[in-house]
């Protein structure tokens, strides 16, 4: 049997506690000074990552102004910026307007601005779940009465930091805009009616144009009306149209009775 050393665990603990916080001064300001360069950065790297991801508190300051600046529909510079800035309190606090000067002169690369946020964004996460990996640990050292009620709470806190989104969600009229009229023209183009993975029902097709990410569709039926099978053909459809792997969750029947289904609707066997 295994021997399990308290002492080196805590040893071990105390010193993933005092370690540096994970962050990256360089990529957080190649990012910055690219935004000022480039109003295209600024909308790229409105959708990676948001003021919380950034580890320097004058650079979230400063992305918090680019941000309102950009919503607005106003110019992004260094003097544009400083004046924002300025209205909040914050400008001193990155050095002035020369210090958004030189973070604009000191970026490597403006094409580089996605991955600049990218580093930002797993740097964030890594914070997070140090974070999280804390409030875990307190829960343990208080000794709950119900540990599986702790262990619930911690797989809860770690299923919210995997789902976390990917930015703030806010999305300028004239960005929407575009990406709307390139889906037009990609349904205009197209052979066929619908510019979405097919269900494999035309006249349902005809209705919703397929499925798109984050659809949300619901079948509603009284029992044994056969919501379950049109289901199983919708996954199964898409899943030979569009040559994806599809997941599919219910409540209701096992992995051996669904495939059972699956089986029997292609092969027209009752099951």
């Amino acid at each position: 049997m295994a021997r399990v050393d308290g002492e080196s665990d805590s040893r071990r603990l105390s010193t993933i506690m005092t370690r540096a916080i994970p962050h990256s001064v360089e990529a957080e300001e190649s990012l910055i000074g690219a935004m000022l360069l480039s109003r295209e950065a600024v909308s790229e790297s409105l959708e990676e990552v948001n003021t919380d991801d950034f580890y320097s508190g004058s650079l979230q300051n400063v992305f918090k102004a680019m941000a309102t600046l950009y919503l607005r529909g106003d110019p992004i510079d260094p003097v544009t910026v400083a004046e924002e800035m300025k209205k909040a309190g914050s400008l001193d606090l990155v050095g002035g307007l020369a210090g958004l000067v030189e973070l604009q002169a000191s970026t490597p690369s403006i094409t580089n601005a996605t991955q600049y946020a990218e580093i930002v964004r797993q740097y964030s996460l890594l914070r997070r779940l140090i974070k999280v990996a804390g409030e875990i640990a307190e829960m343990a050292y208080s000794l709950p009465e119900d540990i599986y009620a702790v262990i619930d709470a911690a797989e809860s806190k770690i299923f919210e930091l995997a789902e976390r989104p990917d930015a703030d969600g806010i999305v300028p009229i004239r960005d929407s805009l575009s990406q709307t009229l390139d889906q037009l023209e990609a349904l205009y183009e197209n052979d066929r009616p619908i510019n979405g993975t097919p269900t494999g029902f035309a006249d349902l097709d005809d209705i919703i144009y397929g499925l798109y990410p984050s659809n949300l569709l619901i079948v509603g039926a009284r029992p044994g009306m056969g919501k379950t099978s049109f289901a199983l053909s919708l996954a199964a459809n898409a899943a030979r149209t569009a040559k994806e792997p599809v997941l599919l969750f219910s409540l209701e029947m096992s992995h051996i009775e669904l495939t059972q289904r699956l089986v029997s609707a292609e092969s027209r066997v009752d099951s």
